[in-house]
């Protein structure tokens, strides 16, 4: 019984290891700063990481359907250098758009 027991606790670190090391990291983390937990810093992670999360479940849903269509790297590329050019303060717009009037 003890043989088996060695056995599926081995098939289990070798299958979910991951999960296990982010566990322990996440303890660690945990025990440096116990602020870590806190709602509002949750609410930043989920905020900051919403639109990654997006995309990855798009880029997930495309494999899982047999099609590799990975070009949602340079459409979220694309989108920051957007998003960049227009958050730019109004002294630089003519740098960007030199034929734009202000």
């Amino acid at each position: 019984m003890n043989a088996l027991n060695k056995k599926t606790l081995f098939t289990y670190f070798k299958e979910g290891g991951i999960y296990v090391v982010l566990l322990v990291l996440l303890a660690i983390i945990i025990i440096q700063d116990p602020t870590f937990l806190s709602l509002m810093n949750l609410s930043n992670i989920l905020t900051q990481s919403s639109v990654r999360i997006i995309i990855a479940l798009g880029v997930a849903g495309l494999i899982v359907t047999q099609g590799t269509d990975l070009s949602a790297g340079r459409q979220v590329g694309l989108a920051a250098v957007v998003a960049a050019t227009l958050l730019q303060s109004m002294d630089n717009v003519n740098k960007v758009f030199p034929h734009m009037e202000t």
